[in-house]
């Protein structure tokens, strides 16, 4: 897995709520320097692990939780990562990366207790301003950053996920646009249309989905 470096000295406050505080054993793939993680081990003192690929950010990760592997997840998984252990595992705008997310969160199921959570971010495609680029400036143009970023290799939108998720064998709790646009102009369009472009406001989905 590739990740872009900008990605790994984000807190993401904002997907905290997703994580239910009687999760005790948790995994973040794509932990980057452990500043997301570092605030589930502060908030309810939990046994948090990380993997990361990026050997800097590991380093400093290892210095805020309770383990970090650095290098490629499905290797790991496979070798080091204790199977029927973790009760919440979180991918944070990390799943888009990898070639295959579908066939992943299958494999991911056996780390998890058999009442565990996946929990994940990802970038929504349907977002106005990359419809914008499309659409009306008829471009698609990969970046380092955001939804078009060169180091993904999947596009989601809300209904893709959670057909995702349901084919992997997980059952979906919550399925939410995270990192709202405030333009007035979206909201207008959106008003006009009888809501129906709801999904658009929002940069990300958060996601939360349990083993069937």
């Amino acid at each position: 897995m590739t990740v872009s470096y900008a990605y790994n000295y984000l807190e993401r406050r904002e997907m905290l709520g997703y994580i239910p505080q009687s999760c005790q054993k948790i995994l973040e793939v794509g932990c980057g320097d452990g500043s997301f993680a570092s605030l589930l081990k502060k908030r309810n003192n939990v046994e948090v692990w990380g993997v990361e690929i990026h050997e800097q950010s590991a380093n400093i990760a290892a210095s805020k939780i309770d383990r970090v592997l650095c290098g490629d997840f499905e290797t790991l998984m496979a070798e080091l990562l204790p199977t029927n252990y973790f009760d919440c595992i979180v991918f944070n705008d990390a799943l888009e990366h990898f070639p295959y997310p579908d066939k992943l969160l299958i494999r991911v199921k056996e780390l998890l207790v058999s009442d565990g959570l996946i929990v994940t971010s990802l970038p929504n495609f349907r977002y106005v301003g990359n419809l914008w680029e499309i659409i009306i400036d008829k471009d698609f143009r990969y970046k380092s950053f955001g939804i078009l970023d060169y180091t993904h290799f999947r596009f989601f939108t809300m209904k893709s996920i959670n057909r995702m998720f349901d084919e992997a064998g997980f059952q979906v709790i919550i399925s939410q646009g995270i990192n709202k646009t405030n333009s007035k102009k979206v909201k207008f369009f959106n008003l006009m249309a009888f809501n129906f472009f709801s999904d658009i406001f929002f940069m990300q989905i958060a996601t939360v989905a349990k083993k069937k």
